[in-house]
């Protein structure tokens, strides 16, 4: 870090470097941070560029789209993503790019889509007879049977018309390509394109996130631990370990503060095919969300553990049951409360509204991040009301405090 300049050194030298080109403030703050300045000189330094006009938001975030989608041949979501990483804020990214002309965008990809489009091809469902030439050679011959083997049919053989396994890749449509070409998709960590398989996340981004491995010891790990003595609890796991300020956290941000909804909802169907072939979802017989007060889903458009379900359900087909329970309150957030703030601060914030919905079966509460687990025991306590329910806990990250 280099110590040596001095707040009017720093202006100057900031102020000629915008005069060559377009920056933003979160750049300027940046390079001042670099420089060993105090927040205080940062912020003097900042507020005399503005101004000026040296700097301005705005008029950077126009310029920047601009390129990005004219020479760069960017995506709307790459370009938003892009934008937050420089801490543009979120109403101005948004009114620069509802400016874009939509004319323009497609004149400057219809070359693009015209030179791929004889590179599209549309997959066939593929559907396998079974016959001797659709297996090997050794599996068809008659000489793999033992000697005076039984010939009563084998309860176990195959159907007439062999399906490809669900694990396939699915079929792609042509429309499909075609629209991704249009508008390329972006990883939400590390923002490069996605392939036409890919949801949400980049296979390398997917294969670097801190899973827990929890759901193959669903009944006893770190996690299930912290509910003993509170809530019984049948199966509990999360996907990851959560940490702020990391690449599974800034998921969440996008999740719960930055309007993506389909971030959960992409996240959630992961955590479900992965845990699936273990058998951790056997015997569920709905999907709770955690719910959120009439307000805040009003605020935040969208409530997104219920998204987050939504993933769950589309892979799993267990319903969800979020009409049973409703939160009557909100407090304040648990982000920076002590264990013993935040088990006051969410007691008797639930009530069983339609316990009709839940008697009998083995409810999943599903949320987002599990810290102390407050919120969860005091749904938990709520649901197990309702005769006859059993109780299992899914969240997508697991701070551990």
């Amino acid at each position: 870090m280099n110590n040596e300049l001095s707040p009017s050194q720093a202006l100057q030298r900031l102020a000629a470097l915008c005069a060559k080109g377009e920056h933003c403030s979160g750049e300027m703050r940046e390079k001042m941070r670099r420089w060993g300045l105090t927040e205080e000189e940062r912020e003097k330094i900042l507020d005399r560029l503005v101004s000026q006009k040296y700097v301005d938001d705005e008029r950077f975030a126009r310029s920047f789209v601009h390129d990005k989608i004219r020479y760069n041949k960017w995506g709307r979501r790459k370009i938003e993503q892009a934008l937050w990483a420089k801490h543009i804020d979120r109403q101005t990214a948004q009114a620069v790019l509802d400016g874009v002309d939509d004319r323009e965008y497609l004149e400057i990809l219809r070359p693009l889509l015209a030179g791929k489009y004889p590179a599209i091809k549309q997959r066939p469902t593929t559907s396998v007879p079974r016959s001797s030439s659709a297996l090997p050679s050794d599996a068809a011959s008659p000489s793999n049977s033992s000697a005076g083997a039984s010939t009563k049919p084998d309860s176990t053989a195959l159907p007439a018309t062999l399906t490809l396994p669900q694990t396939m890749p699915p079929t792609i449509s042509l429309w499909s390509r075609m629209f991704d070409l249009l508008a390329p998709r972006a990883c939400q960590v590390c923002g490069r394109r996605l392939a036409m398989t890919e949801e949400c996340l980049c296979t390398a981004c997917n294969l670097a996130l801190p899973r827990t491995g929890y759901h193959q010891s669903a009944r006893d790990n770190e996690l299930a631990r912290i509910f003993w003595g509170r809530i019984p609890v049948e199966k509990c796991s999360s996907f990851f370990f959560y940490h702020p300020h990391s690449d599974v956290g800034r998921l969440i941000y996008l999740l719960k503060y930055f309007d993506h909804p389909e971030v959960g909802e992409d996240l959630g169907r992961l955590v479900a095919q992965e845990y699936q072939p273990s058998g951790f979802f056997d015997g569920i017989g709905g999907l709770l969300p955690v719910p959120l007060t009439r307000g805040r889903v009003v605020r935040r458009g969208y409530n997104q553990s219920v998204e987050i379900a939504r993933g769950i359900s589309s892979v799993t087909h267990i319903p969800i049951l979020s009409g049973a329970v409703r939160r009557t309150r909100f407090a304040a957030s648990q982000t920076h409360k002590t264990p013993w703030e935040r088990n006051e601060n969410v007691a008797g914030v639930f009530r069983l509204v339609r316990p009709s919905l839940i008697v009998g079966r083995h409810i999943l509460l599903v949320d987002d991040i599990i810290t102390t687990g407050a919120t969860l025991v005091s749904l938990g306590s709520e649901v197990l009301k309702a005769e006859g329910v059993k109780v299992s806990i899914l969240s997508l990250g697991f701070s551990k405090k």
